[in-house]
């Protein structure tokens, strides 16, 4: 039994010195480019050790009236957007959530990897008149199930705006996983007329994606000092 808990303190620690070392990177990002309705949903860039979904629609967004605008316009810089009537009776942070008014991002490590995220960036701005928009942000890890908000932005603006949520200050936990992480970037507004939107763009997940070969070095290393300490 003791034998068991030394090597589960040794592996503990290693793994620990190995994420510690590492320096933070971008794992996934998101740069929304293309020409109205045309579907720029997939990642720009991904980590080789994890696998990205494209931007999904929640149940409460209007597929049709999902755009990819240039904004400002000939700026050559795109948006997401959803200006059909996503917002319609969505005026709160619970009718929001009931109405599945969000956009969803999935990232998955690869057998055998453990991720550990530790930033998560975007932009925002208001699209068309009348700003008034608040976008809020939650995830399903550490088994939260989109239960805690990790940010909550008022987006009043046509500028882009960007906006940073330390994960690893956040109460649900994000370190150290093997399963697949999702994340819902959820919209409201007490402005209900057509074409008044809230967009996003630039989503960038920060953090350390150690290599298998990598993490398997900690188990040789942590079962050669066990068997250094049992011959001793």
């Amino acid at each position: 039994m003791r034998m068991t808990h030394s090597l589960f303190s040794l592996l503990a620690g290693g793994t620990a010195c190995l994420f510690a070392s590492m320096a933070p990177a971008a794992i996934v990002s998101y740069q929304i480019s293309g020409a109205d309705n045309t579907a720029k949903r997939a990642p720009t860039s991904v980590d080789s050790n994890v696998s990205a979904s494209s931007i999904v629609n929640g149940a409460g967004m209007s597929t049709s009236g999902t755009l990819f605008k240039e904004f400002p316009s000939s700026s050559g810089d795109y948006i997401i957007v959803n200006r059909s009537n996503y917002i319609s009776g969505v005026s709160t942070e619970a009718e929001a959530v009931t109405a599945a008014t969000f956009y969803r991002i999935t990232l998955t490590p690869n057998l055998s990897v453990t991720m550990t995220l530790q930033t998560l960036n975007f932009d925002t701005l208001w699209y068309n008149a009348d700003p008034s928009a608040t976008m809020f942000v939650r995830s399903d890890a550490g088994g939260d199930n989109f239960s805690t908000n990790l940010g909550s932005y008022d987006v009043t603006t046509n500028t882009r705006t960007p906006r940073s949520i330390n994960l690893s200050a956040s109460a649900v936990d994000f370190s150290g996983t093997t399963a697949p992480i999702s994340f819902r970037f959820y919209m409201y507004s007490t402005i209900h007329a057509n074409n008044n939107t809230a967009g996003l763009d630039n989503i960038e997940l920060i953090g350390v994606v150690p290599e298998p070969a990598s993490m398997g070095l900690v188990l040789i290393g942590g079962a050669g000092l066990l068997l250094r300490r049992r011959r001793a």
